[in-house]
């Protein structure tokens, strides 16, 4: 289990450490998922859960509706 840290320097030390570990650490990566593909999983998820996130009226009604 980490320690517990006491002081907010050692937070500002630990977070910078973990900063430059990352940056040499990090790959770049292509990103493929679109923002249609996006509204499209929040549609299907939407149709599964009624407290779920609806298409913005703007696109549905640019889309006449579709998500596909």
């Amino acid at each position: 289990m980490p320690r517990r840290l006491r002081r907010p320097r050692e937070v500002a030390a630990r977070l910078l450490a973990f900063q430059d570990h990352y940056s040499n650490a990090a790959r770049p990566f292509d990103w493929t998922f679109t923002r249609d593909d996006l509204n499209q999983l929040l549609h299907r998820l939407g149709c599964r859960d009624l407290h779920a996130p609806r298409l913005l009226a703007a696109y549905a009604q640019r889309t006449n509706g579709r998500t596909q």
